[in-house]
């Protein structure tokens, strides 16, 4: 009893030791059974045995590949033609990134994606908004919109044809506004009047 007991706790150390590495094991006891003998005499021998398999949703050699959407490692969160996002660089994005860290579980995705642990976990698009380069999101509903489409200078409306400002949720169109001043058009059927600074005064056929 005394030993049964020692080897199953050095056991269960050993278990923990390794899931802190990265690594996830599980041991699993079997028994082989050995007979042989002659007619006159025939005996059996039960052999116990342990086996280390890798954690559900593990794989690899040191069962340290945890699985994601695309399989099992570390860049199975990564999705191709996940969705298309354009930096303010040029650079044009639509893949998602991102580490499989965990089963089902992903992190550092490419900006512009978010993690999910739906389908097994992967790097999902962020919602996009009419006009916008750059979606930026921690969940579906918390997004915002980090570079629209002809947007050059966020705090300087008049740079820009589409702006996140001051709704970044948004791309809003640059409208400028014209002031006229001391100047009214009055028009009526055929005969209008003109009102200038002058207040000249001008009638059809007169």
């Amino acid at each position: 009893m005394t030993s049964t007991f020692l080897q199953l706790l050095i056991i269960l150390s050993f278990i923990a030791l390794r899931s802190d590495a990265g690594s996830c094991y599980e041991y699993q006891q079997g028994s082989r059974e050995t007979c042989s003998g002659w007619w006159w005499g025939w005996g059996c021998e039960t052999k116990y045995f342990t086996v280390a398999v890798c954690c559900p949703n593990y794989s690899g050699g040191s069962c340290s590949d945890p699985k994601c959407r695309m399989g099992y490692g570390a860049h199975t969160c990564n999705v191709n033609y996940e969705g298309y996002v354009k930096y303010k660089n040029g650079d044009v994005v639509r893949h998602s990134g991102g580490i499989c860290y965990a089963p089902f579980k992903c992190s550092s995705c490419n900006k512009g994606y978010y993690p999910v642990t739906s389908s097994n976990g992967y790097c999902k698009a962020c919602y996009k908004p009419t006009k916008c380069n750059l979606p930026v999101c921690t969940s579906r509903y918390n997004y915002w919109c980090e570079y629209c489409e002809e947007e050059y200078i966020r705090d300087k409306p008049g740079y820009n044809v589409y702006s996140g400002k001051p709704d970044n949720k948004r791309c809003q169109k640059y409208e400028k506004e014209v002031k006229v001043t001391n100047i009214a058009v009055l028009e009526n059927c055929a005969s209008y009047v003109f009102y200038s600074h002058s207040n000249f005064i001008r009638k059809d056929g007169n």
